[in-house]
């Protein structure tokens, strides 16, 4: 007896081990049966060994995790909550991938790939280390399997990100708030609103993206402290770099992120914060402007700068054509084709007009006339912004494409091995687009007033560390105005998952100012 005793002390976790393997395996072979309708399909092999690893990796883990919550210490402490967070959104996101295995894929991941693979010309117009990302797990699963597979790691990876940055703003709301109701609502946010789990299947730079910014602005909080830790900075410019490589319209964000801090702080460290701030410019600019020309990586192509003023030119030419001189006409024709114009413009969507883009002109003489008709049309101008904004601040609006589920026509042999797997999960995320209540969530004109309404508290509470964590995003809000795509849910992502940071940190502001009403009162 004593024997076994020792025994079992010494391997107490073979038991959770052994469950998660044989778990692991029959998961993997139910799919394959269901799918293929054969234990192991031929060239499977490395797939099928590389996946039950993973997966009694992950299993192990969750499985010795909920286990380990008998004990009240454990049970109690940052890192157990996080896990919990973590295990339960991953498992979440891995269903939604699953069910609409290998995932969704829009246009320009497609293009992207290709990219990757050398079947056309590499450009920066999406980001090349997203492009990196997403290529380097697509030809992962074609060596292990196929395409499918392929896109199926990107995902997975992706999820398994999104995961870790959602897990991280639950326990900022937790420990910030001190509230177990905020805590819960924050996870069921991430957990249940059908957009996160969407994004997680599709392969596109927003999922991606929206998680390392997650992480990045967390970081950023951390850095009001009096006194940050050697891994606190140098998490902070980790996912620093990381965001901005991302998206390149986020470099102006995390810019001024650093400049707020360097406004914040006082002697040495406004110091360190000003030369962070001078050297991340440097390097992206280096990065952007010298790196990826030098190894041959063609720069986004003109047009994408110019999708606001195209539009507002376009709705000129469409409302006020007639009093335009053939001078006007002249300049604008040799940048977009002029008799196509009235013909393509759609006030929502920005692409039709860009499409018409040819370079026989100078931009220079269109950036000219382009302040002429603005003091000649102020009011076209402006209501230019307002038809392809006005989503972004509408609450009832659910947005463009909030949940995709197609995968782009492509050449790579990508494709859906059962449409009709994902219909029980579209007919739930569709029940969000009936509901009044529900619908709220899946637009961004919620988000986005939650936004300026958390600026306008910290305002109003003269509270100056919470308007400096706010100030960012509402300048991330007002983004949302030159945007090529009204309504674009996935262009607010970043927006959508601060919200509960910044509600925490309007939260923790307003108990400090009643404690401090209070003290004053005594």
């Amino acid at each position: 007896m004593k024997k076994g005793r020792n025994i079992c002390i010494r391997f107490p976790k073979v038991t959770p081990l052994i469950l998660s393997v044989l778990f692991s395996l029959f998961i993997l072979v139910g799919f394959s049966m269901e799918q293929y309708g054969q234990i192991l399909r031929p060239g499977d092999a490395k797939a099928a060994v590389f996946l039950l690893i993973a997966l009694s990796g992950f299993f192990y883990f969750a499985l010795t995790h909920f286990l380990s919550l008998s004990d009240r210490a454990k049970r109690s402490s940052e890192k157990s909550w996080f896990r919990t967070f973590f295990i339960l959104l991953l498992t979440q996101y891995l269903l939604y991938i699953l069910a609409f295995y290998p995932g969704s894929v829009a246009h320009d991941t497609h293009s992207q790939l290709r990219q990757f693979l050398r079947m056309q010309a590499i450009s920066n117009a999406n980001p090349f280390a997203v492009t990196l990302f997403y290529g380097f797990f697509f030809k992962l699963g074609k060596f292990l399997s196929d395409p499918n597979f392929g896109v199926f790691l990107g995902c997975l990876a992706q999820g398994v990100l999104m995961a870790y940055a959602f897990s991280k703003v639950c326990c900022f709301v937790r420990s910030t708030t001190s509230s177990k109701i905020a805590t819960a609502i924050t996870f069921a946010f991430f957990f249940i609103v059908p957009i996160w789990g969407g994004a997680a299947q599709t392969l596109l730079k927003d999922s991606l993206h929206v998680a390392l910014f997650t992480l990045f602005f967390l970081q950023f909080i951390k850095m009001f402290a009096p006194e940050r830790s050697r891994k606190d900075v140098f998490l902070f410019i980790f996912w620093m770099l990381a965001a901005a490589v991302s998206r390149k319209a986020t470099f102006y964000i995390i810019l001024v992120c650093c400049l707020i801090l360097v406004f914040y702080h006082q002697k040495k460290v406004r110091r360190f914060f000003f030369v962070l701030s001078a050297a991340f410019a440097a390097v992206f600019f280096l990065y952007e402007s010298v790196i990826l020309p030098g190894i041959g990586i063609d720069q986004a192509p003109p047009q994408e700068n110019y999708a606001l003023q195209f539009q507002q030119v376009a709705l000129v030419c469409v409302e006020h054509g007639d009093s335009l001189s053939e001078e006007d006409i002249a300049i604008i024709d040799s940048i977009l084709d002029y008799d196509k114009i009235r013909e393509v413009y759609d006030p929502a969507i920005a692409d039709p007009v860009k499409l018409l883009y040819h370079n026989d002109g100078s931009l220079r003489d269109f950036d000219r006339l382009y302040l002429r008709l603005m003091f000649r049309y102020p009011g076209t101008y402006l209501k230019s912004i307002v038809q392809s904004s006005w989503k972004y601040f509408s609450p009832l609006s659910e947005g463009y494409e909030y949940f995709r589920s197609y995968i782009s026509p492509n050449t790579l042999g990508i494709y859906r091995l059962d449409e009709a797997s994902g219909e029980a999960v579209l007919k739930w995320a569709s029940v969000w687009t009936q509901l009044p209540l529900l619908k709220l969530f899946i637009g961004p004109g919620l988000y986005t007033w939650l936004t300026i309404g958390a600026f306008a508290f910290a305002i109003a509470k003269k509270n100056k560390k919470c308007i400096l964590t706010v100030l960012p995003m509402v300048i991330f809000t007002l983004g949302m105005l030159v945007t090529p795509v009204n309504g674009e849910n996935r262009y607010a992502y970043p927006i959508m998952a601060a919200v509960p940071v910044l509600l925490a940190c309007v939260w923790k502001a307003a108990v400090r100012t009643r404690h401090k009403e209070k003290a004053i009162h005594k």
